[in-house]
């Protein structure tokens, strides 16, 4: 399947933008993102007014150059095409919404697709694989890619934090969002900022979000209720 696509943002132009030369490699991107996303991030320039604003400008040079490549030409539109089976990236993760699916890919990528597997839209976020996590308006409100989790509303970047090991899986629980790996579970905010986490003697095998609580399988049954604010 396959759309058109695009941004606006020239392949030149994101170059600038992220301070990198055509011939850069995707990991030479990746720190140049890193470091720049992280020096005008909103929360760390409370009082500038304009951090959000070069926050997104960043990430939409990040996202030009991952879907694009960093050493191409630049195109005035974008196919993006989606390899559901077969040679090639493949889905990594699926994230169901009202009349529509949010499709993770092994090269970086989340694909929305509407129920007739129209493309509605794409977030090239990484290389590797991608995993998204629909809020409860069914929009997409975090994707997981690369070391990175990206916190998303209203299909734009609101925030992100770096985390060194991967999620096995993670879900929304209020305006937070849980992860777990191996026997612990972790709650964070919007901001990466940990709001409480939980250690388990054996590994977690699996949790669920019901209301206020979670639901977290780890050789018991633990029932963890979320405390009001």
């Amino acid at each position: 399947m396959s759309a058109p696509f695009g941004d606006g943002l020239t392949s030149q132009a994101a170059r600038a933008e992220l301070g990198v030369e055509r011939g850069a490699t995707a990991e030479e991107v990746k720190k140049a993102y890193r470091r720049q996303a992280m020096a005008s991030h909103p929360d760390r320039n409370p009082d500038d007014a304009g951090a959000d604003g070069r926050f997104k400008k960043v990430h939409a040079a990040y996202e030009t150059l991952m879907r694009n490549g960093p050493d191409e030409e630049d195109e005035p539109g974008l196919t993006i095409t989606v390899t559901i089976s077969g040679f090639g990236p493949t889905v990594s993760h699926l994230a169901p919404a009202p009349g529509s699916v949010f499709v993770g890919s092994s090269d970086g990528k989340v694909v929305h697709l509407d129920s007739a597997g129209h493309v509605r839209g794409v977030h090239a976020l990484g290389e590797g694989w991608a995993k998204p996590v629909v809020g409860p308006d069914g929009t997409l409100a975090a994707a997981w890619c690369d070391g990175i989790l990206f916190y998303l509303q209203n299909d734009e970047l609101r925030s992100l934090a770096e985390f060194d090991e991967p999620p096995r899986d993670m879900g929304i629980i209020g305006d937070d969002l849980f992860l777990w790996h191996r026997n612990r579970l972790d709650v964070v905010d919007t901001s990466g900022r940990a709001r409480w986490g939980v250690e388990f003697s054996k590994n977690i095998t699996n949790v669920a979000a019901d209301g206020d609580r979670l639901l977290c399988g780890a050789g018991v049954l633990a029932v963890l209720k979320r405390a009001s604010r």
